[in-house]
């Protein structure tokens, strides 16, 4: 779980790095004080072997805690906050390090990142974030591994966070909604108050366990079309691949992108999807296509592995495509009449990535396209 949570685009990748690295700096920077404050004194400072002070005790959990809330008053310019506390044991607790942080710089916040458990986001919301800036906002669940049954798990979902998330509805441009645990969220995508303003929605979870009745989430969907232009759709059922399992998921797709309304997520500017196995695959990418003919700049296919003939379709439907600028796709073989249909078809795109069912990496330059990264990856 924890391991798979790490993964996703390009730039959330590297985002979260990034707000790691930030953080581990800090903590290093409050050991090093903590530690120097442990030394038996400025004139008697006792020494190891190897010449370097020797310190009384190495800090325990608790005290590294002690000094970032002691430390947070210089913390007033952070803007963006990520808090990964997803083994965290149940006997560490937080409380007085989240109310330090929003007294010194929740008035500033404009990025949050949260992940974890039901329980550390019940404690997390109840520690009073007042975050009058904050518009982009990401929440990940899991289940609790020190802890089963998971029985209160919904009632936190729906009690707690649903309400955190409504708070900010009005700022919100950007939000990221995953979900590992084995929870369902019909209820929870029911009472999520539109965002007026969102541009960006990234939904991530198994649909045949998390989602036991979509209507939520395709209302949430139609809301969000008059202002939504990014939206990463990774619904893969749990359990592999299965044909059967799939199925429920490619009808909602395709109800989703041939919705009667035609304005119905039709300003998309990049699109991330896992249509699904099923024969009713290729038609679902096809509608996605149709229906932000206008608009699409990325198209981003996962998972689906796609033959010639298939191909030949996507990229036909592709080429009406005004604005298409990078396009990522699965297929399973690379020949040359694959690079030629592409540089035919799309003489526009400027980056093209194509993962093929092998094992080697090639990137090359191809006809009027800046850039052509071919992957090979194990089918499955």
């Amino acid at each position: 779980m924890k391991e798979r949570h790490r993964q996703g685009s390009g730039g959330n990748v590297r985002d979260f790095k990034h707000l790691r690295q930030q953080f581990q700096f800090t903590v290093n920077r409050v050991f090093r004080i903590l530690l120097r404050e442990n030394f038996v004194g400025p004139d008697n400072v006792p020494s190891s072997s190897s010449g370097r002070p020797a310190f009384s005790r190495i800090p325990a959990f608790s005290d590294v805690v002690d000094a970032l809330i002691k430390a947070s008053p210089n913390f007033r310019n952070v803007s963006r906050l990520s808090i990964d506390s997803w083994d965290l044991p149940p006997m560490y607790h937080l409380q007085h390090l989240f109310e330090a942080f929003w007294l010194a710089f929740g008035a500033n916040l404009q990025v949050l990142s949260l992940g974890g458990n039901l329980e550390g986001y019940r404690k997390f919301i109840r520690s009073g974030p007042f975050l009058p800036q904050l518009h982009d906002l990401s929440v990940e669940f899991t289940n609790n591994i020190f802890r089963n049954p998971q029985d209160i798990d919904s009632d936190i979902l729906i009690e707690d966070v649903a309400p955190f998330i409504n708070r900010f509805n009005p700022n919100l441009r950007s939000l990221t909604i995953w979900s590992w645990a084995d929870l369902d969220l019909s209820q929870f995508f029911k009472i999520i108050e539109i965002p007026p303003n969102l541009n960006s929605f990234n939904n991530r979870m198994a649909f045949n366990t998390s989602l036991r009745d979509p209507s939520g989430l395709c209302d949430f969907l139609d809301g969000c079309s008059s202002t939504l232009t990014k939206l990463d759709l990774r619904l893969n059922p749990t359990g592999g691949r299965n044909l059967e399992r799939e199925s429920p998921l490619s009808i909602w797709l395709w109800d989703c992108f041939n919705h009667k309304e035609k304005h119905h997520l039709n300003r998309l500017q990049s699109l991330a999807i896992f249509p699904t196995n099923t024969e009713r695959a290729l038609d679902i990418l096809l509608a996605c296509l149709r229906r932000t003919s206008k608009t699409l700049k990325d198209f981003n296919v996962r998972d689906k592995y796609l033959n010639f003939e298939e191909l030949s379709q996507l990229v036909d439907v592709a080429s009406t495509c005004e604005q298409l600028e990078r396009l990522r796709l699965n297929i399973n073989k690379l020949d040359s009449a694959v690079l030629d249909l592409m540089a035919m078809k799309l003489p526009g795109t400027k980056t093209l990535s194509i993962f093929v069912a092998d094992s080697i990496i090639i990137e090359r330059r191809y006809g009027s396209t800046s850039m052509v990264s071919v992957r090979w990856s194990p089918a499955h």
